[in-house]
């Protein structure tokens, strides 16, 4: 946990990581609709839209 807040610190806001390392700690029990939860969201600001690729090619 300490490396995916370390690697996340400033990048993650600290409400979404706390929320996907709950969501991590119960992978076991995750059902498949819930899988979901273990994506992670970037802070506002940190990815430039205007600059990723318009599609997958």
């Amino acid at each position: 946990m300490n490396k995916f807040r370390t690697l996340a610190a400033g990048l993650v806001a600290e409400e979404e990581i706390e929320r996907f390392l709950a969501a991590a700690a119960r992978l076991p029990e995750l059902a498949a609709g819930e899988l979901d939860q273990l994506n992670i969201k970037a802070a506002d600001g940190v990815i430039d839209l205007s600059a990723a690729p318009k599609g997958l090619f």
